[in-house]
């Protein structure tokens, strides 16, 4: 299940009741966020999940049009492998 918990500035991954993989970020204006890290669960590792995780917050970011900064370099190569995906999602020149 997705989770977008925004008073930890935090998207979440949960499979089975367990939080399987986050994302943190920093809101830098109402509508901007800056996507900084990736978590895994080391037993969860190699699983696809932070993939999956990924493209749910860059739909839900979509959905809501919010404007991403990618300073994680993870989520940078998620980004790049999907551009058309994700048209004018990502805030130009910040990454």
């Amino acid at each position: 299940m997705f989770k977008h918990i925004s008073k930890l500035n935090k998207f979440s991954l949960v499979v089975d009741g367990v939080e399987v993989s986050y994302i943190l970020y920093k809101q830098t204006k109402a509508d901007h966020l800056d996507l900084y890290e990736t978590i895994t669960e080391k037993l969860f590792e190699g699983k696809g999940y932070a993939t999956q995780l990924a493209h749910k917050t860059f739909e839900d970011c979509q959905n809501k049009r919010v404007k991403i900064q990618l300073s994680c370099t993870f989520l940078q190569h998620v980004y790049d492998k999907n551009p058309a995906q994700y048209d004018n999602l990502r805030l130009p020149g910040r990454d």
